[in-house]
């Protein structure tokens, strides 16, 4: 965890998902399996087909998301990091998020690999008065049944995921 951060939420999915993490998709689209680069881990798949019935999500779209479950709600002015990995291709993310609807303190930083491919600092980045932002993980693929598209599926892999939280005023990434 980067220096000045507590950890607020963490999942290595080693038992499974958590009975608090909320679902949104079908049936078998997200499963805890063995993690494809690391032996003895575990990985979250979220898996959509195309000609899947999504009648029954979140307005009809396609997708297969997790929810993270509180404590992981992000309140304006706070300082947030949220990692995780994708495999097919193998990334390491990281999410600096300083919630703020005026703009004021906003931080919105998105790194790969260590490496800065985002930044907008002092544009706003959450809805006033929101004390309930939360997070997902997921494949969300708005139009896909309604739209021509050569995919007939999606696949991706996610490792552990944390959650940390810096209290006072934004800093840098060390």
């Amino acid at each position: 965890m980067a220096a000045g951060y507590r950890p607020v939420y963490a999942a290595d999915w080693l038992h499974g998902l958590a009975p608090d993490i909320g679902v949104q998709g079908s049936p078998g689209d997200l499963a805890v399996v063995d993690d494809p680069a690391v032996p003895g881990r575990k990985a979250v798949l979220a898996a959509i087909r195309r000609s899947a019935d999504f009648s029954h999500v979140a307005n009809g779209t396609p997708r297969a998301e997790l929810l993270l479950p509180a404590p992981v709600k992000f309140l304006a002015g706070h300082d947030y990091l949220i990692r995780w990995s994708t495999y097919l291709a193998p990334v390491h993310w990281a999410l600096r998020y300083v919630p703020d609807a005026s703009g004021a303190q906003a931080v919105t930083e998105l790194y790969k690999d260590g490496a800065n491919v985002f930044r907008a600092l002092g544009v706003p980045n959450a809805y006033a008065a929101d004390a309930g932002g939360y997070l997902k993980l997921g494949l969300y693929k708005a139009g896909w049944q309604k739209e021509s598209s050569d995919v007939a599926a999606i696949r991706i892999y996610f490792g552990p995921v944390s959650v940390a939280q810096r209290g006072g005023a934004p800093a840098s990434l060390p």
